[in-house]
């Protein structure tokens, strides 16, 4: 992922290692430019070997320990968005993407829970680097058939 960093999200720009003043780093930092203005996604990346689920379909404490990470960036955030708008132009409320473990193979009912916490979480997305290459290939058909 650190050396392919657009894989992300296409057509956008991808900031590595975006230092929130002292205190935090992300992993990276998405910005899509809109013409109504820009949308900052905050990534934190955990290994593609932790589960996501436990085998009672809760989350595990791996993703609840990026959850919280996402957490702490947002309190720092609500506290410094002056600093923050002279940094990342037109910056207000940012999204956040945690990326881990996998699915393929996951049973469909897994998968079902785990959509179901990301349709709960209102500015956060747990996608696993399955979906990353999933949703890489769908761009790249898209593309494909766009040029003909």
């Amino acid at each position: 992922m650190k050396q392919n960093p657009f894989l992300l999200k296409p057509a956008s720009i991808v900031i590595p290692k975006k230092k929130l003043g002292e205190d935090f780093v992300t992993d990276f930092v998405i910005v899509n430019i809109l013409d109504q203005g820009s949308v900052y996604t905050l990534v934190e990346l955990e290994k593609s070997s932790h589960p996501i689920l436990t085998q009672n379909n809760e989350l595990t404490a791996f993703v609840y320990h990026a959850i919280k990470q996402t957490r702490d960036w947002d309190i720092w955030l609500e506290n410094n968005k002056s600093y923050l708008q002279g940094k990342l132009p037109g910056f207000e409320a940012p999204k956040y993407l945690i990326l881990l473990g996998r699915t393929q193979g996951l049973e469909e009912s897994k998968k079902a829970y785990l959509r179901s916490y990301n349709r709960e979480f209102k500015n956060i997305s747990i996608l696993s680097y399955d979906d990353l290459i999933t949703q890489t290939e769908e761009f790249l058909k898209s593309l494909q058939h766009t040029i003909g």
